[in-house]
Order: structure tokens, then sequence, then C-alpha cells
């Protein structure tokens, strides 16, 4: 992998002047080279000898254009995979065309960029004119008691639910009062995409999350904001880039096939299985391996206590998320306590493979990196310092963070839900018997590409059981969108379950059924319409998606291939759990060698 990080640009934007943006070794023939630009995104292209300079977002759902790949001479979108000619912006199968602009690249070795002037995308949340504008104390929501508001009516682990079914009540735009604060939901798939879209300008991530996450020390990419997001964010996407993904595949098929002489031992002895817990050793596994470099191998007992402190984490994440109160910053607990052996655990874990990827790239300085964290080592940030060791520690902590938690999830719902559904299963089995043929696991990528139907089950499952059914946002500025008057601070709940299981936008929203997605032109418009965001949408949009859903592939694909699924537990003591995530609790099962 070439991870070298992308520079900022070098000087300000004058309007319709030429603005210097890169070295001209720094745009390579292999990937988009992205730079922002008096408030807008541009990507630049090498197309052979020649440059090319365009629009770096998205016409689709806003995703950042830089973090694509470039496929025989075709621009392609990370979020969704559209494809643009990288001579003429045109894209192709459909009639979107990127605005271009004016590109040179001069004799004092750099490259120039000219852009059309217009107004930075922070100003650009299109006010609402067909009508009165409401303020959000006109919004209906539950009423909730003097002075502490709708707060003794919430519990973390149901938190979802709450509000979900206050979306069924009071619509898709409501707002109740916390304690004082009047926080905004919304489940309305337009006004969610204006908003998806406008990220990082107008909106952030809620700052709460990034004062909780650096109280905790793991501040990294997840809750950072600006030029600290931006140079880290591009590498993240360039490590999650599909040219590199498709160099880690073979390493992927090494674990996945790890997991299965595990899950063969088990059937041998007839074991009841914690699916939850065994996808995440497979996924733990894969992004330690991925990001860190590490063959950790929790599958077969290596990795110490790894997994046991990352599950500390992200409960205690939540808890102080939700709270009204800071009361750990002030009281003595043994949650407290818990999160300071965890976090001691992972550093002591951690701090030797950053030492070490120091040493090596003081012995080496022209190697290229490898894998984030040694990317990360290497990197620049926008004032030029190299990143901490404290930033390297915190990006590896959301890396193993993200990784397990959320692909092990819908792993598990997955097979939850399979599960209720015989024929489903039968139909998995038949496609990976038919696909693979002789091999136990798609050996490579181009045997998962045609996992067509398991690839359904997928986008089914983060469909009625995304893993992440809350995106918590925060204003950057006062604006008006959708006829609301939304003052600059405010928090914003976007709820991705409920759009995507109302019948106006799904027939029979509440059914499982995989094949509604096998239609390349509906599945097209239902991505579309923003009814479906599991992995959210716009710039800030997962970067991890195509490795996610390559693992999910994966993992069903091998387990209905050689084996038959028993539930151990009844569905309906199966439940969600909200913990940053949507959890299941209580998904066990046993598994039965399947004869060929």
């Amino acid at each position: 992998m070439n991870m070298n990080a992308q520079p900022s640009t070098r000087c300000p934007s004058l309007d319709g002047e030429w603005v210097r943006v890169a070295h001209s070794d720094e745009v390579n023939p292999e990937k988009p080279f992205g730079v922002r630009i008096g408030g807008m995104e541009v990507v630049v292209l090498r197309m052979n000898a020649e440059l090319r300079a365009f629009t770096g977002i998205c016409p689709h759902r806003g995703g950042l254009l830089a973090g694509g790949d470039l496929q025989d001479g075709h621009l392609v979108c990370p979020n969704h995979g559209w494809r643009f000619d990288g001579r003429s912006g045109q894209r192709l199968d459909g009639p979107q065309c990127l605005a271009a602009f004016d590109v040179q690249q001069l004799e004092d070795g750099f490259v120039y960029v000219r852009v059309r002037p217009e107004s930075p995308s922070a100003q650009a949340v299109p006010p609402d004119d067909l009508g009165e504008v409401r303020s959000l104390a006109d919004l209906p929501g539950p009423r909730g008691l003097p002075f502490i508001g709708v707060a003794a009516e919430l519990r973390p682990s149901s938190f979802h639910r709450s509000l979900e079914s206050w979306a069924r009540e009071f619509g898709p735009i409501y707002q109740y009062n916390l304690a004082g604060t009047r926080i905004l939901v919304c489940s309305d798939p337009a006004f969610s995409e204006i908003v998806l879209r406008e990220r990082p300008h107008a909106w952030r991530r809620a700052s709460k999350i990034e004062q909780v996450m650096r109280g905790m020390e793991i501040l990294g990419v997840f809750a950072a904001e600006g030029d600290e997001w931006r140079s880290q964010r591009s590498l993240v996407m360039d490590a999650l880039a599909p040219r590199n993904l498709r160099q880690f595949y073979p390493r992927l098929t090494e674990v996945a096939r790890r997991l299965l002489r595990r899950w063969r031992g088990l059937a041998d002895r007839d074991e009841e299985v914690d699916l939850q817990n065994e996808a995440m050793r497979f996924t733990v596994d894969v992004t330690t391996w991925l990001s860190l470099g590490q063959d950790v191998d929790t599958i077969t007992g290596g990795g110490g206590d790894l997994q046991k402190h990352l599950g500390v984490v992200l409960p205690i994440l939540n808890a102080r998320l939700l709270a009204l109160v800071p009361l750990w910053q002030w009281v003595p607990t043994l949650e407290k306590l818990r999160l300071r052996r965890a976090l001691a655990g992972l550093r002591a874990w951690l701090d030797p493979l950053v030492a070490e990827t120091r040493r090596t790239h003081a012995l080496e300085p022209n190697r290229s990196p490898s894998h984030l964290l040694e990317a990360m080592a290497v990197a620049r940030q926008p004032n030029g310092e190299l990143y901490s060791d404290q930033a390297l520690f915190a990006n590896a902590i959301n890396m193993l963070v993200a990784g397990e938690d959320t692909t092990a999830n819908t792993i598990t719902w997955a097979v939850h839900e399979v599960a209720r559904h015989p024929e489903i299963a039968s139909r998995l089995a038949q496609e990976a018997d038919e696909v693979l043929e002789t091999h136990e696991l798609a050996e490579d990528a181009s045997l998962l590409e045609r996992t067509l139907y398991t690839r359904a089950v997928a986008h089914e499952t983060t469909r009625l059981r995304p893993v992440a059914p809350i995106i918590f946002l925060e204003s950057t500025c006062d604006q008006v969108t959708a006829g609301l008057s939304i003052p600059r601070g405010t928090q914003l709940l976007v709820l991705s379950r409920p759009a995507a299981t109302d019948p106006v936008n799904f027939d029979d929203p509440e059914q499982f059924d995989p094949g509604r997605w096998l239609d390349a032109g509906a599945a097209a418009r239902l991505q579309r319409n923003a009814t479906h965001i599991p992995f959210g949408s716009g710039p800030r949009m997962c970067p991890a998606r195509s490795l996610a859903l390559m693992e999910i592939q994966l993992v069903l694909s091998m387990l209905y291939r050689n084996f038959v699924v028993v539930p151990a537990s009844h569905h309906e003591a199966v439940t969600e759990s909200f913990a940053f995530t949507m959890e299941p609790r209580g998904v066990r099962i046993r598994l039965r060698h399947r004869r060929h």
C-alpha cells in the first residue's frame, strides 16, 4: 500500500485566480488527489501526461471523490461506486457531469488550479422559500417534566427505541427538551440528505462526542473536525480505498480460514456458539492486520486481552455521551477504574508498535507506508508537524473499536434474521455452492463479487438492523433548512431506521426480503432517495463501507457453504441494546456440518 498523506492548499483561494495546490510528484496516476480551495472540494487527476480538475463532491450522495479510486481512466466514487470519465467528468451510465476547473503544471514543478467563484459550502444550506419559517419551539414532541424534560423517560440501552417511538408519534421532524436543552430529531430523508451533504461545514459531529473522547484520550478521526479531520481522513480513506483492499484480500481470507477451522471444531463438539463474540474475533483480527500491520490471531486464542479491553471502551463512551451530568469528572467510580485499566492495557499493547514504527521510518525514511499506523506516523499535520504518539494511539483505538463492533454486529444480525427464514438460508447455501464450487470460501475477490444474493442479505440486514441507528450532529451556523430556523449549536439526531421501514419507501417494510436488492435499478433507487443510510451519507460517509461489506459477504458465504445454522435461542429472547452502536444481545446458535 502507498498511503502518503495529501497536503492541504498551500495558499488561499482568490476568486478566479490560480491557486497552487501540490507539487507535481504528489499527483500520480494511481489515485485521485484532493484539496480544498476557498470552501470548495476539488479533485485533481493525472490522466497519463495530462491533468484534470473537477468538483470533489459526488452529485449522488455527496461523497468525497478524493477518497475514491482510478480504474481504467475512470474516477470511482468511494460511497456507491458511481464512475466518471477521468478526462471529461461525464458519469458513465447517467447524465450527471462533474464541473471542471482549469488546471496546469508550471515549470516550477507545482500544480495550479483556477476555480470559478462560488460561495463556501457552509453558507449553501438551502433556505426554505415555500412558506412560513418555523422555530424549533414550534415543532411537536414529548412534553416531559419541568426542569429535567424527558430525562426520566430515556435509558441508554434503549435510547434509539425511544427516539423511534416518538418519531412514529410526532412525525419525522420533532424536538424534545432534555434538562433545558432543545434537541432536534429527524428521520425525514430529504432533510437528512441536506444535512449530511453539508458536513463538515454547516454541520459537525456533536461537540459532546469530541469532549467525551478527548477526556478518554481517544479523540481521533471519528470526532475530529476542520483541517485536523481532513488530514486524518485522507489517510484513512486511502488505507480503505478499493485498490488497497484488493491487495489486502489474501490476508482477509487467511483470517476467514482460521475462523472456519474454529467453527468446525465447535461443530464437532456440538458446542453452543455466542455468535457476536465469534464475529468480533474475526473483525478484530481483520482490523488490526489492516490498520496496524499486526496479526494478533484472537480467533485461535492470541491477542492477549485485546478484545476484552476493546469491549470496555464503547459502552462507557455511550454512557458518557448520554449522561446529563459528567459525574465521572469528579466522582471515583468502578466504571472509571475499568476504563483506566482497559486503556492502560490497550496502550501497553499499542505503544511498542508505535515506537517500532517510528524506528523503522528513521532507518528507512523513503519506505512507503504499508498500513494506517505507519502512514500516520510519517504524515504531517496541517501545521507541518508530525502526529504525536497520543494521536497515533487515539486513531488506532478509533479504528479498532469501529472495525470490531459495527461489522461484527451486522454479521450477527444477518444470521439471526436468516435463521427465521429457512428459504433464505437455502438460497445462501445454493449460491455459495454455485459460486465457490470446490472452495470452502471465496479465495479471491472476483469470487466474492459474484455472491450477489449474499450481498443482498447484507443490505437487507442493514436496512432492518442498522448498527448505527443514530447520527449525532450539531449545527455550525445559523441557518434555515426545510422551513425550519436552526440556530448555531443546535443538536440534531438523525435516525436511520424509520425511513427504511416506512411503507411509503419500501413494500412490506417489516419483512426481511433480500430479493428487493437484487434488481440493480431498484437498488439504485432505494439508495438514491436517502432512505437507506446505514453508513451515513455525504462527505463524512463511513470510509470503511467497502471493507465492511467485503467482510460480511466473506463470512456469510463461508458459513452457509460449510454449515447448517441451528438457532439455540428463541427469536423473542434476542434484544437490541444501544451502546453507541446497536448490539444484538442473546444470539446463540449451533453449527452442523453440511454434506456436499
